[in-house]
C-alpha cells in the first residue's frame, strides 16, 4: 500500500472519529439542556406529582428506557408502592406494591444501594 492510500485510510478513520465526537457532543448538549429545563421547573411553583412525572420523563429520555416506574415508600415504611409509570399500564399506579427484598426494586429498597442492570433480558433479581 502506497503512502497516498495509507493517508486516505487514515483520513477516513479520522472523519469517522470526528463524526462520532460530534454526535457525542450533540448528545451531551441535549442532556445538559434537558437537565437545565427540568431544574428551572423546580424553581417555580409546581405540584409534587408533576415533579415526579417530569423526573420519569427525564430519566426515560436520557437513559432511552422503554419503561420507567417510580416507587415510593409506603406510609408504614414496609413496602414500595407504584406512584407513577411510563410504559406500563396506568392501572399499576397505587395498586402495585413491592415488598422489601423482593425483585429489583425491593432489593434496592432493602440495601439502600444503587443497582445497575446491564441487560434486562438476563436480569433475574
Amino acid at each position: 500500500m502506497d503512502t497516498v492510500e495509507k493517508l486516505k485510510l487514515e483520513n477516513n478513520l479520522l472523519r469517522e472519529q470526528l463524526a462520532e465526537a460530534r454526535r457525542e457532543t450533540h448528545k451531551s448538549h441535549n442532556v445538559i439542556s434537558q437537565i437545565s429545563n427540568f431544574s428551572s421547573k423546580l424553581g417555580s411553583p409546581i405540584a409534587l406529582h408533576e415533579i415526579y412525572r417530569n423526573c420519569l420523563h427525564l430519566f426515560n429520555d436520557l437513559l432511552t428506557l422503554d419503561f420507567t416506574t417510580l416507587f415510593l415508600v409506603s406510609d408504614d415504611q414496609k413496602d414500595l408502592v407504584t406512584y407513577d409509570t411510563l410504559g406500563f399500564p396506568e392501572s399499576l399506579v397505587g395498586n402495585f406494591t413491592v415488598c422489601r427484598g423482593v425483585g429489583l426494586p425491593g432489593l434496592v429498597f432493602e440495601s439502600e444501594q444503587i443497582e445497575t442492570v446491564e441487560d434486562f433480558s438476563t436480569e433475574n433479581r
